[in-house]
């Protein structure tokens, strides 16, 4: 259940919350300036600097840069990615004693900025119920307090317009300048070491299944497998230096998440992720990944051993004709047979990835995502805001039928990755 209470925390400068818990105020915490921030536009706003003893991971994101992921997915969606998220303790959860004891996290709300007047002028990232360093459960109130600068890990969700990071323990502190909470960590999901077990993909799922809700295997597994599916943006496989892909045998099919490249090495160039198609060897730990109640058998922070063969590319999808939104509803989900509807604009809920309501005389249905040319691979290219659509224009459009299931439960049935075929009126 969500905390609707807070305790009252006075916000004060990071220096006096230091000297609170007994030791002195660090050097580098004199105020800096960002006049590259400032909201109001007038004179450079001052701000407390980053205290040095804070080493941002690679890839590291502010709190605004948090919220506006955060805000872009549909509500109840999580980013599929984890983020490093690095800001202040602007304010308490309500019962964060009662919660620690009991489960070992804590609720805080982010600022991304400082001021040396002891306020903040960002709008809030959530912390919500995230863990201790690499993982560990917070053992006390004092581990967490106004003031302090963190940097934390984990998926980002929207939860009813609220940006925060996915519950239950699924995010964790990496970094903080509380004395009280010992070490700055490192990368929470550290991979295991040993000998690699070369197994089926049907093998690594009856592994992943026999797993405990969110836990890892402390082995390595290694499958050979087809590429289908690349699930991560161009840019945030430059930006993360990983990928999320789906891999099938004539076993089954499986994700694998947060995967390196070759050599274990970061991806640097999204022109580096094979083609689909491709065959790869991918080793790594597998998990048992949990989520609304479901679990998910999938490979979590492996690397690709070798491509042994490079894919051609995503193949044409199979047309499936023009159908009103009553005949779409009833169709199988499927990436790789597109219909052709025609209807009228409803509000535009996305205006960089074209996300809006599409209505017809038969029905209803939702389309995430809008583009100007085809894009067999379902990558959105923001080019939505180059067709100049409105809200009552009735347009004709193309893509495959996708079931979205919130982390509520509600399931929601999408035009996914359409493009635009024609505007008729």
């Amino acid at each position: 259940m969500k905390i609707n209470k807070f305790f009252s925390a006075v916000m004060f400068v990071a220096a006096v919350a230091l000297a609170s818990c007994g030791n002195p105020p660090e050097e580098p915490t004199k105020p800096g300036t960002d006049p590259g921030t400032n909201p109001g536009g007038g004179e450079t706003t001052e701000y407390v600097a980053i205290p040095s003893s804070i080493t941002l991971p690679a890839g590291a994101i502010t709190v605004s840069e948090a919220r506006d992921i955060a805000l872009k997915l549909e509500s109840g969606a999580t980013s599929g990615t984890k983020y490093y998220i690095h800001g202040w303790v602007k304010k308490l959860g309500g019962k964060i004693a009662e919660d620690i004891e009991k489960y070992g996290n804590a609720q805080f709300y982010m600022a991304e900025h400082q001021k040396t007047d002891g306020t903040y002028d960002s709008d809030d990232f959530v912390a919500y119920q995230v863990k201790g360093i690499d993982g560990a459960k917070l053992a006390s109130a004092d581990q967490i307090a106004v003031g302090d600068y963190v940097v934390i890990y984990g998926e980002i969700t929207n939860y009813n317009g609220t940006p925060e990071t996915v519950g239950k323990g699924a995010a964790n502190i990496v970094a903080s300048t509380n004395p009280n909470i010992g070490k700055q960590g490192g990368n929470p999901d550290p991979q295991p070491t040993g000998e690699i077990k070369d197994v089926t993909v049907a093998q690594a799922i009856e592994i992943a299944n026999a797993l405990e809700p969110g836990a890892k295997t402390t082995e390595l597994y290694r499958i050979q497998a087809t590429l289908t599916k690349v699930n991560t943006s161009d840019e945030n496989v430059v930006k993360y230096g990983n990928i999320n892909i789906m891999v099938k045998d004539n076993t089954g099919e499986i994700g694998c998440y947060y995967t390196n490249n070759v050599g274990n090495e970061k991806f640097t160039s999204a022109d580096q992720v094979p083609a689909i198609g491709s065959v790869l060897k991918i080793v790594g730990p597998l998990k048992a990944y949990a989520k609304n109640d479901n679990v998910t058998p999938e490979f979590e922070n492996g690397y690709i051993e070798e491509i042994v063969s490079q894919g051609s590319g995503p193949a044409e999808p199979t047309d499936g004709g023009e159908v009103t939104i009553a005949e779409f509803l009833t169709k199988p989900d499927a990436d790789d047979v597109w219909y052709t509807l025609t209807g009228t604009v409803g509000e535009i809920k996305n205006d960089v990835y074209g996300n809006f309501d599409l209505t017809d005389e038969t029905g209803t249905v939702y389309v995430y995502g809008l583009t100007k040319e085809k894009k067999i691979d379902l990558k959105n290219d923001k080019s939505f805001a180059e067709l100049g659509i409105q809200a009552g224009d009735v347009i004709k459009i193309s893509g495959p039928k996708k079931t979205y299931t919130d982390k509520e439960g509600k399931s929601t049935i999408e035009v996914n990755c359409a493009y635009l075929i024609e505007k008729i009126d």
